[in-house]
C-alpha cells in the first residue's frame, strides 16, 4: 500500500518543480523606461539590426519594435518603454538601453538616444 503514496508524492513534486520553473521566467521579465528619447528612425534601425518587426507604439503617432527577445513601445514624443526577459536582472548603461531590450541583454551595436 505504500507504493501508491510514494508515486503520488513524486508526481506532485515534479508538477511543483515544473510550475516554479514556468513562473520563474515571467518573474524576471520586466518593463523598463528607456532613458532619453528615440526617433522613429533610431527605433527602426535598431529593430532591423535586431531582426525585429515594427509595431505601433503607445498612443496616436507612436512607434515600436518587437523581437523574439523583447519589445519597445514609444509615444509620438520619443519616450519609450521596453520589456524583456533580462530587464529586471541587469542594470543597463543609458546609451545602450534600446538595443539591450530588443536583444535581451546581448548588445552588439548601440543606438544612442537624442
Amino acid at each position: 500500500m505504500r507504493r501508491p503514496n510514494v508515486c503520488v508524492r513524486l508526481v506532485m513534486m515534479v508538477l511543483a518543480f515544473v510550475a516554479v520553473g514556468c513562473l520563474a521566467g515571467s518573474v524576471w521579465a520586466a518593463t523598463k523606461t528607456l532613458s532619453g528619447r528615440y526617433t522613429v528612425g533610431q527605433v527602426g534601425n535598431a529593430c532591423v539590426a535586431a531582426d525585429g518587426t515594427s509595431t505601433g507604439g503607445t498612443g496616436p503617432g507612436g512607434y515600436g519594435c518587437r523581437t523574439s527577445k523583447g519589445s519597445v513601445s514609444c509615444d509620438k514624443n520619443g519616450k519609450c518603454t521596453g520589456t524583456c526577459g533580462n530587464c529586471a536582472a541587469r542594470t543597463v548603461p543609458k546609451k545602450l538601453d534600446l538595443d539591450f531590450v530588443l536583444r535581451d541583454g546581448a548588445v552588439s551595436k548601440p543606438t544612442t538616444a537624442k
